[in-house]
């Protein structure tokens, strides 16, 4: 029986879908996320297709496609949306296959130098190519980090677990991908948003209606003006 994902881990899911997979914005992740993603990360750094660590990203991303979509894609179109994305990881909770497979390629991703750990030079220009600030992503490494200059392979793990299965909003590992705001703070925010629009709208409506009545007195003081010249003529034809 799949696991049942807490609201908290599946705003921090949909976080990495949309910032991470979703390159291209379009609601589900295919290949076309896939070689944005290539040209994305490989031109912020710089390399050329006929650089070393072009091909070492390539295949790294292709090798992260395909053990996505063997693991998500269960309609087989070529295709991940997000109600199967979090199937995905609620599955992950009984084989963490997916999960550490994922860790692996993220952090060869990273680790440009290949020297098994991971500075905020490497991490920034990862999420800088993904359309992050480089500010944000300065910031968030350092709570990631915790002050620390680089980021070893052991401690990457342990932070990725914190990131993907633990439910305490305040774990340095919730910065693994980027993420300033804590998602639970991200929803609090949600319903104050929704209450702004609301009173905007009633604005609009209001003033709306307070044009229409302008509208109406204009148009009303009008026909009366109209209606009394007319009563005016026939007066004075009677008369006559």
């Amino acid at each position: 029986m799949a696991a049942v994902l807490s609201p908290f881990r599946k705003a921090k899911l949909l976080h990495v879908f949309n910032t991470f997979f979703d390159v291209n914005q379009s609601g589900e992740i295919d290949e076309n996320d896939l070689e944005l993603a290539i040209k994305s990360v490989c031109g912020a750094r710089g390399w050329a297709e006929t650089d070393a660590h072009y091909a070492k990203t390539q295949t790294t991303l292709r090798a992260l496609w395909r053990a996505l979509t063997s693991k998500a894609d269960k309609d087989n179109d070529s295709k991940v949306t997000v109600e199967e994305w979090n199937a995905m990881w609620s599955d992950d909770e009984r084989d963490r296959s997916w999960s550490r497979t994922f860790r692996d390629l993220m952090f060869l991703l990273e680790d440009s130098s290949g020297d098994e750990a991971i500075d905020v030079e490497e991490y920034t220009a990862l999420y800088v190519a993904l359309g992050i600030p480089r500010e944000e992503s300065q910031q968030a490494f350092a709570r990631l980090s915790k002050g620390e200059k680089e980021v070893a392979k052991v401690r990457f793990d342990e932070l990725w677990e914190q990131y993907f299965h633990s439910e305490d909003p305040h774990a340095p590992g919730n910065f693994i991908f980027d993420v300033i705001k804590q998602p639970q703070q991200q929803q609090q925010l949600q319903p104050q948003q929704q209450l702004q629009q609301q009173q905007q709208q009633l604005q609009q409506q209001q003033q709306e209606q307070l044009q229409q009545e302008h509208y109406n007195y204009n148009n009303n003081s009008n026909n009366r003006d109209v209606t009394q010249l007319s009563v005016h003529r026939n007066h004075h034809y009677v008369q006559n």
